[in-house]
């Protein structure tokens, strides 16, 4: 697989990248040619049978450069060796706490510790006798760094049309008062930044994935560029300051004291691939890249983003997303606001029908034909099944506290009346009970809380699940198959009827087909039950 990139800056500069990849999709291979004075760069990577990066080889300007990585049984690294032209130039060891996070670097030059705070968070790294303490909001979102002679703090948006927190504007307190330093402008991205020295904006110029390739102003034109290998090492940086500009990497910030891109929930180290600490979430067996806990955007870093830290995204995805936005602004200022919502939640129902039907396409005779009257009862009745959405929304934003732009995101389970009436009572009867039961997180397959919860209910309702009720079989909810299922619940049960049809098989069948096909794909997640009366 080959993708091209070319770049023009004001004329002078061109840049071509050729990315390759193995049959997981793996980055093995690129090549950077460009017209400028940077020359042509290659770079190859090497991966063990779980994704750790063995070897890093780089060619450029006449040089050979690898390094050699080596793991322990939990993927964290151990030690990396660098090789110039066949000559090992030294060696650096890493260390780990029992949470698996990175607590120590040590090579020829000296050592690094990194320490953390009771919500695992880096709240201090000391290197070469300076240390250096961050703070953080109720969020974990970085709100200061200091050392002994001074202190950044950051006011952060929260509110902003990229969907993530942004740095709006950092303040230095060296001089005991708070000065301004620098401001940004934000839109659909970080578009500019402004020093508060010269007082005028600077612009990015990035690239289709993000990063920030060029800063521009109205004095000096063209004021800086970069460019980076796939994983983001910066390999050229023309900027006259040093610190200048931190927004490079996918437009994140870059903490040159870290040598770590911030991205909210962890810290990226562009030079090895990794984070600095252990994804939260195991992954998932369908995704096998996805259980890596340590490596950066599933070994594809020219196709994917991490945001957040937690989970990479396409950039198409990314971009979809930003378009959105601007679509759903310019529709506020026209009025139409409302009615691109409801035109946006019809093109997702139809959307969850085809991945419904998808889902489905495994199951045999009765599982497929109760997704087919799904999907026709979704499409024949899309006005109520819309309604249904906005209600199921505003009980949720109602019980849970919780924004119903973030729960409009979320995937829709629905709960359909008409294939299993006794069913769609109770789990109404449910939600009624307990609010929280309107947003629910999937286990994940193959998950061991999935078989506790199952093993609960039976033991919690044996008398239930053994005395036979003829024409009946036992339902409960939350579903096991839920964080919030079993014991957790704790869980209620109900007897559903066989006939005229069997209104428990058909909907473990629905509940198969959503989670296999539509939007979840057996990925652990949150999910919005949908109760629809038709």
């Amino acid at each position: 697989m080959e993708i091209l990139l070319q770049e023009s800056g004001l004329g002078y500069l061109t840049n071509t990248l050729t990315w390759q990849y193995d049959g997981m999709y793996r980055l093995t291979n690129e090549i950077s040619t460009c017209s400028s004075s940077a020359g042509t760069y290659t770079g190859a990577y090497q991966y063990d049978k779980v994704g750790n990066r063995l070897k890093r080889i780089q060619v450029a300007g006449g040089n050979n450069y690898t390094t050699a990585s080596s793991f322990d049984t939990n993927d964290e690294l151990l030690v990396e060796t660098s090789i110039q032209n066949g000559v090992t130039n030294g060696a650096t060891g890493y260390a780990y706490d029992l949470n698996g996070s990175l607590t120590g670097k040590t090579n020829n030059t000296g050592s690094i510790s990194y320490t953390y705070n009771l919500a695992n968070k880096l709240s201090s790294v000391a290197a070469s006798g300076v240390a250096t303490v961050f703070c953080y909001n109720d969020q974990g979102i970085r709100v200061s760094s200091a050392t002994s002679s001074s202190t950044n703090t950051y006011l952060v948006d929260a509110n902003n049309r990229t969907g993530y927190q942004q740095v709006l504007e950092e303040f230095n307190l060296g001089g005991g008062a708070a000065a301004l330093t620098k401001s940004y402008v934000i839109g659909d991205d970080v578009l500019a930044q402004c020093s508060a020295s010269t007082n005028a904006p600077s612009y990015f110029l990035p690239d289709g994935h993000g990063s920030n390739r060029q800063l521009v102003n109205t004095v000096s034109g063209l004021a800086s560029h970069y460019s980076y290998d796939a994983y983001r090492v910066t390999q050229t940086n023309t900027s006259s300051a040093v610190g200048s500009n931190t927004k490079l990497y996918c437009g994140e910030q870059f903490d040159s004291t870290l040598n770590m891109y911030n991205l909210r929930a962890r810290y990226y180290d562009p030079s090895n691939g990794r984070f600095n600490q252990r994804d939260p979430f195991a992954g998932n067996y369908d995704d096998p890249q996805s259980l890596h806990r340590y490596a950066y955007g599933n070994l594809d870093p020219g196709n994917r983003a991490d945001p957040t830290g937690n989970q990479p995204t396409s950039v198409v995805e990314v971009c979809m997303t930003m378009l959105s936005y601007v679509t759903l602004g310019l529709l506020v200022l026209t009025g139409l606001a409302s009615i691109y919502q409801t035109t946006c939640m019809r093109i997702e129902i139809l959307q969850t029908v085809m991945q419904l039907l998808s889902g489905a396409a495994d199951l045999a005779g009765e599982g497929f034909d109760a997704a087919v009257a799904a999907a026709s009862a979704i499409v024949s009745h899309m006005s109520r099944v819309v309604q249904a959405i906005r209600d199921a929304v505003n009980e949720a934003a109602s019980e849970l506290k919780e924004s119903i732009s973030e729960l409009l995101k979320l995937p829709k389970n629905f709960i359909i009346r008409s294939l299993g009436p006794t069913i769609f009572q109770f789990d109404l009867m449910c939600l009624a009970v307990r609010g929280a039961w309107w947003k629910l997180m999937y286990n994940g397959t193959r998950s061991p809380q999935t078989v506790a919860n199952r093993a609960w209910m039976k033991r919690e309702y044996r008398v239930v699940w053994t005395t036979p009720h003829p024409g009946y079989t036992v339902d409960e909810f939350p579903y096991a198959s839920t964080s919030a299922g079993g014991a957790w619940g704790p869980a209620l049960v109900h007897y559903a009827p066989t006939s005229p049809f069997r209104e428990n098989s058909i909907q473990g069948f629905m509940l198969v087909a959503f989670l296999y096909g539509a939007q979840m794909k057996w990925k652990a997640g949150w999910f919005l039950n949908v109760p629809v009366p038709i």
